[in-house]
């Protein structure tokens, strides 16, 4: 075999996890009676979306194409002003076994927590991710976002914003919010609270951490590790996807198909360092691929 061709095919060969994958939910769905379903999954390829909620090629291909578009959305946004601010926010509902409801609120509240009286004027942009996480140790999932916001200063001088206060907007803008056991002040960081805002550099490398770990799905082993740590109970897969049927999983107005963004605003050139040859298959560098 040719060397030129060696890195190809082995990522090509990172695919097959996915390919294997829709066998199986195409297996279950046909067991299950969901001709119609399993008929899109198994016909789909990734590049036009299939409509199925179950199909994990249009899920993998959908967190690519978002990881895309912010590699190049987020450094033009920063290279308009040098004192904007990035933020990674992890905003958590309530555990429940309405994960549909509870997805809801979540997508509810983010909106208006970047439309609140204390965060007008200085939100500059957002991007979200919805996810559902079932911990071994909880009874239900627990619905949550991810956040990307480009803010202007706001950790600083009179009016600046806390982790308190962080969380505390949180729970006001949101139906769902798992609320704090205790006072803010006595909890340690990331026990158990309703929302997580973390400072981030406005470095490349720590940009691209955040993108890569807010569109997880992007890498063919992430998407289907998550799929398949559901179909393990059919049941609960069949459910929760169809509960899901119709919750945006991506927006904010810095998504992909979101803002109009120009294409002279928009320039490849002057985007994020070049990314390695696997990111033409995967979307993430091999450096970040455990984030």
């Amino acid at each position: 075999m040719s060397r030129a061709l060696i890195p190809y095919v082995r990522g090509a060969e990172r695919f097959n996890c996915i390919e294997r994958c829709a066998g199986d939910i195409e297996a279950l769905l046909t067991k299950r009676g969901m001709v119609r379903d399993a008929v899109r999954v198994a016909g789909c390829f990734g590049y036009r979306q299939c409509s199925s909620p179950f199909c994990i090629r249009c899920a993998s291909r959908r967190a690519y194409k978002q990881r895309e578009h912010l590699l190049v959305a987020v450094p033009t946004l920063l290279r308009a002003d040098g004192r904007y601010q990035v933020w990674h926010v992890t905003a958590v509902a309530a555990d429940s076994p309405d994960v549909r409801r509870q997805s809801w609120g979540v997508v509810t509240g983010v909106r208006r927590l970047m439309k609140h009286d204390r965060l007008r004027g200085r939100v500059v942009s957002y991007f979200a991710a919805l996810e559902i996480f079932q911990h071994s140790r909880r009874e239900y999932p627990c619905a949550h976002a991810h956040v990307l916001v480009i803010t202007r200063p706001m950790d600083k001088g009179k009016y600046r914003i806390s982790r308190c206060d962080w969380i505390r907007i949180w729970e006001a803008v949101c139906p769902a919010a798992r609320q704090l056991s205790g006072p803010c002040r006595a909890s340690r960081v990331g026990a158990n609270v309703s929302l997580l805002a973390n400072h981030i550099p406005r470095e490349d490398e720590h940009i691209r951490r955040v993108i890569n770990y807010c569109t997880k799905w992007a890498v063919p082993e992430a998407a289907a590790d998550s799929f398949r740590g559901l179909l393990t109970d059919p049941d609960r897969f069949i459910q929760q996807h169809l509960a899901l049927r119709g919750v945006p999983r991506y927006f904010g107005d810095m998504q992909r198909n979101g803002r109009k963004w120009s294409a002279d605003l928009l320039d490849p050139a002057r985007t994020l360092k070049p990314l390695l040859w696997a990111d033409a298959l995967t979307g993430i560098p091999l450096e970040t691929s455990s984030v």
